[in-house]
């Protein structure tokens, strides 16, 4: 198979990945200001080795590095604590000691956010379209994807029984 082709296939799979990941970030504020509003401290090392510990059951379930998963997360979840201090720190200067609810500008920050994610969760959707039809094999080249997705499940059957 053409490696232009199976780049193109990764291509669209990196994308989907930053489109999930854009939609995670995009909804953090909303985490830190319900833990603001709970008295809960941001990091809470309970919840994430809960996390953790599901990813490991995860990727060992379907053949992935644990390691690997968990140190990726390690990093999503170091971003995350950082945008909610940056939101805490955001709303601190743009408050007013008398005012409960955030100013109109965290909120039209926050509102841009989530329109910005919107828009790529869009985007992400439509290339979740085209990988279940790559996956299904509704595409209109399937000779090239086929030879793929045989080495795939070759590789993946040999492996699985090896390890078995």
């Amino acid at each position: 198979m053409d490696l232009k082709i199976i780049r193109g296939y990764l291509d669209t799979l990196d994308k989907a990945l930053m489109y999930i990941l854009m939609q995670r970030v995009s909804i953090i504020p909303l985490v830190a200001e319900s833990k603001i509003k709970q008295g809960l401290p941001f990091y809470q090392p309970k919840r994430e080795e809960q996390m953790y510990e599901f990813m490991k059951s995860f990727a060992e379930s379907n053949g992935l590095n644990a390691e690997l998963l968990v140190e990726v997360f390690k990093d999503i979840i170091k971003e995350s604590l950082r945008i909610e201090h940056q939101f805490e720190e955001d709303i601190k200067a743009v408050e007013q000691p008398e005012k409960a609810e955030p100013s109109q500008e965290v909120v039209k920050l926050f509102q841009n956010s989530i329109d910005e994610a919107n828009k790529m969760l869009k985007q992400f959707l439509i290339s979740m379209g085209e990988v279940e039809a790559i996956l299904q094999g509704k595409i209109t080249n399937p000779a090239d994807f086929s030879q793929l997705l045989t080495y795939y499940y070759r590789n993946k059957v040999i492996c699985k029984e090896s390890v078995e």
